[in-house]
């Protein structure tokens, strides 16, 4: 189920290399006034659960391109980096929250509200802040 007001932009000219793609899977839900930039591929699993005003990048500007040659930054448009990001089935992704490229979101993970997620979380795991994460795969049965 896609709510009002999703944004899913999948790329597609261009500056994306003609590249991008969503794939949501069965039984998926995406929240309220979410934000998903496909240009270098999301891919979302079965009953997984995006909540509102999420917003998922899978490009952002090269920094390091960037930085190495600053007069990129005079042309019409600035370097990307396209790196898949991907969010396993079971997974719950809290209201507010960020995700950079490259990212894989492991099975039956939850994403607190609000958390900025910039590397790899794994399966079965809970992420309160940027800092703490448990994991949960000791009490069987939570996620089924």
């Amino acid at each position: 189920y896609i709510s009002k007001g999703v944004v899913l932009h999948c790329g597609g000219g261009y500056w994306s290399n003609l590249g991008g793609k969503i794939a949501i899977g069965d039984h998926a839900y995406i929240g309220s006034y979410a934000l998903l930039q496909g240009a270098g591929e999301i891919e979302i699993g079965k009953n997984c659960q995006i909540g509102p005003n999420c917003m998922i990048f899978s490009l952002g500007p090269s920094i390091k391109k960037i930085l190495l040659d600053r007069s990129v930054l005079d042309q019409d448009m600035v370097p990307h980096d396209f790196k898949k990001v991907t969010i396993e089935e079971n997974a719950i992704v809290g209201a507010g929250t960020v995700i950079l490229p490259g990212v894989t979101i492991g099975h039956g993970s939850l994403i607190w509200p609000g958390s900025f997620i910039h590397k790899d979380v794994a399966p079965e795991t809970y992420i309160v802040t940027k800092q703490s994460s448990k994991n949960f795969k000791a009490r069987a049965g939570l996620f089924r």
